[in-house]
């Protein structure tokens, strides 16, 4: 009897060591996965925060949908490419000054093409296409001889912000659900902080991949915002 007892203890010690062993492997893994969860929503957050800062000069003057890029207004997407370059470090200090009738500064062509296909790829020809669109809407004109755009020096209020609710992979594409939040819907509250307001509408905006691993706009879709969150590969 005494020596069942004595085996019984020395089989005691390894499964003791075993379930320490267990249980630090067990500990590791909900650690490790804590890390990985955290990581991986921090890079979720920061997908959606630079998808936001892109698509700012796309959505402030609230572009009318398309599903793809030859039903867009082209002047509606110049115009973004002309604020993306506003709102960029470049800036239009930089820029000199016109003489003539009309007043504002010259930016040439070729840089605001550069944003252009930052925003909207290489699907539109707009090199080919400055002579022909009419910018009169946003007091924008266009001096063929200069190959220059004169920009009006005036403020203006965008009409919406972005917020990114969802992005859904699709392939090489991306398909992001956008909210669009009045600039007049932030009301301030105690301390200098502001309320954040709900989306006055949502579209559906698909992102491309183009050469070189950049992504562009090539598709604005109205959308309740549920239709593409509660689809796919949404994060």
């Amino acid at each position: 009897m005494a020596a069942k007892k004595r085996k019984k203890n020395k089989l005691a010690f390894p499964v003791g060591v075993i379930a320490i062993i267990l249980a630090v492997i067990g500990l590791v893994t909900v650690v490790r996965f804590s890390v990985d969860t955290v990581s991986n929503l921090t890079d979720k957050t920061a997908a959606k925060k630079e998808y936001e800062q892109m698509l700012k000069p796309v959505v402030m003057f609230d572009p009318d949908p398309f599903d793809d890029l030859t039903q867009a207004d082209v002047s509606q997407l110049l115009n973004s490419a002309v604020w993306a370059l506003l709102m960029s470090e470049d800036g239009a200090e930089k820029y000199p000054y016109s003489e003539g009738e009309t007043f504002g500064i010259i930016v040439p062509q070729a840089d605001i093409e550069k944003y252009f296909v930052n925003l909207f790829g290489t699907e539109i020809d707009i090199a080919s296409m400055h002579s022909t669109i009419d910018m009169s809407d946003y007091d924008i004109t266009y001096d063929a001889a200069l190959k220059s755009y004169i920009l009006p020096i005036t403020g203006v209020e965008s009409a919406y912000t972005p917020k990114v609710y969802g992005i859904e992979e699709q392939g090489s594409s991306l398909i992001l659900s956008v909210g669009y939040i009045g600039n007049s819907a932030w009301v301030q509250v105690a301390d200098g902080e502001f309320t954040a307001p709900e989306p006055d509408k949502y579209m559906k905006i698909t992102l491309r991949e183009r050469s070189g691993g950049m992504m562009y706009v090539s598709s604005i879709q109205s959308t309740d915002g549920q239709e593409v969150i509660g689809s796919g590969n949404m994060w």
